[in-house]
């Protein structure tokens, strides 16, 4: 993954845009996808020191939710999966994917996961692999969609609590 902060001017908004962005590596060639930035617009209309604190206060505000998101990121690796099977085929019916892909994605499952003591981080590379995969073999759209879905998965399985049984948000 790959992280950072900018700061530009913005021409049509005569302001300063502050920004942070996260990019998790998508595929083996180096491909990324963003999966996190937050902006935040400055207008330099008014007084200098003004500006200058309200510029001061919104990076302040961008480089902590960046941090967050990364330190998210990084607990992924410690955070357990109980049960694999219902957590994944919960995360497809969320996600609204077509069921005739549980087959097959289980299967690779029981193949690729450590099934016993696998994590958050586990189950959004395995996720991020399969739409990797899809894109090879010409499906694209599928493809994406299992990409993003690796990053949909770190923002529900690190932010919210889920049913012991079912997995379903709570």
């Amino acid at each position: 993954s790959h992280s950072g902060y900018f700061l530009r001017y913005n021409n049509r908004r005569a302001s300063i845009e502050i920004a942070n962005f996260v990019y998790r590596l998508v595929c083996t060639n180096g491909m990324m996808r963003e999966e996190h930035k937050d902006l935040s617009f400055v207008s330099l209309k008014g007084d200098t020191n003004m500006i200058r604190h309200k510029l001061k206060e919104n990076a302040q505000t961008v480089f902590i939710k960046g941090k967050n998101y990364l330190m998210e990121f990084i607990s992924a690796k410690k955070q357990p999966v109980k049960d694999v099977e219902r957590t994944l085929l919960r995360l497809l019916q969320e996600r609204k994917i077509s069921s005739s892909y549980w087959k097959t994605l289980w299967e690779q499952a029981q193949k690729i996961l450590p099934l016993e003591n696998c994590t958050v981080y586990d189950l959004i590379n395995f996720l991020t692999a399969i739409g990797r995969d899809l894109r090879l073999k010409g499906n694209i759209i599928e493809g994406e969609r299992f990409e993003r879905f690796g990053g949909y998965v770190l923002g529900t399985m690190t932010n919210e609590h889920r049913c012991n049984v079912c997995k379903k948000v709570l």
